[in-house]
């Protein structure tokens, strides 16, 4: 495993436990990360799917090129597919990922699972989407264990 995975991996569980610790107190800091005012308060393509939600984290980026260009990296997103191009070590069982399109990662239908952790074990069901538009995930999960809830959103 290439050292700098380890240290990224590292940094992330140091980050992500520091957020869980002290999420009451940051949470209006980093909910809207990213986002301009209008953007917090606009609806977003699947919010229909969860009217009433118990948390939600929304975050943003700008990103200087068109839909088109970056519509192939956010189509392969995913654990035994791209990555999540984050802290590889955590989210990806320390595969690296992907620095290049991959064609069979292309395509995606309405009901396909994107695999959320290395096992493949838990996942989170495509709900809809408009290619260059939105990406919309499904599925629910019981916020203090992180376990998929009982409960599943229907496609």
């Amino acid at each position: 495993m290439k050292i700098i995975i380890l240290l990224e991996g590292i940094w992330g569980a140091i980050s992500i436990g520091f957020a869980i610790i002290f999420s009451p107190l940051l949470r209006r800091w980093y909910s809207p990360w990213g986002m301009s005012t209008e953007e917090a308060h606009r609806p977003l393509p699947g919010d229909e799917y969860v009217s009433n939600p118990l948390s939600e984290v929304n975050a943003a980026v700008t990103i200087r090129a068109t839909p088109e260009k970056v519509w192939p990296w956010f189509v392969q997103l995913g654990c035994q597919r791209g990555g999540w191009y984050s802290y590889d070590l955590l989210e990806n069982g320390g595969n690296p990922s992907a620095r290049q399109i991959i064609p069979e990662f292309q395509h995606l239908a309405v009901g396909d699972t994107i695999k959320a952790i290395p096992s493949g074990g838990f996942g989170f069901p495509v709900a809809a989407f408009i290619p260059n538009e939105f990406l919309t995930l499904g599925g629910t999960m019981e916020p203090k264990t992180g376990q998929p809830a009982e409960k599943k959103i229907m496609l």
